[in-house]
């Protein structure tokens, strides 16, 4: 193998395993999200039906990752990476959106251009929406059960 092969090769494993992280940590906020839902507590302004969505559409974000790691001769490992995501309250899923859109925009160079397309497509603004759903108020306090 030549060492441009070889070179190449190294490149395209490195943009495959920047997609199956950014897989695992879609699916992981979508966990969040689902997790809050299924608690029946409001989040802000939305009721458990609009925080299932925005994990709905998280879990595809997760899907369409999983498609580019797949066309590129990857193995996607299904795999949630839930650590960096602090809670399941308005403040916590308001940091992860923020961190989400930052750490895109810092992989849009670094990955191929049908795969950069798809997230500039598709996955920002529903990360855009989803923190603009959140909104900047503080969420009140749970009643004590």
């Amino acid at each position: 193998m030549e060492a441009g092969d070889e070179a190449a090769r190294q490149a395209l494993q490195i943009k495959i395993a920047e997609l199956r992280e950014l897989e695992a940590c879609e699916r992981g906020l979508a966990i969040a999200y689902r997790r809050r839902a299924w608690s029946r507590r409001k989040l802000g302004r939305l009721d458990a039906r609009q925080i299932e969505r925005i994990a709905l559409r998280h879990f595809e974000h997760a899907a369409l990752l999983h498609g580019r790691v797949t066309v590129l001769g990857g193995q996607a490992s299904g795999d949630a990476d839930e650590a960096w995501v602090s809670g399941s309250d308005a403040a916590a899923l308001r940091r992860a959106e923020t961190h989400s859109l930052a750490v895109y925009h810092d992989h849009l160079t670094d990955l191929d251009e049908p795969s950069a397309h798809l997230i500039e497509l598709f996955i920002l603004p529903d990360h855009e929406e989803a923190r603009a759903a959140l909104g900047d108020e503080p969420e009140p306090p749970s009643a004590p059960r």
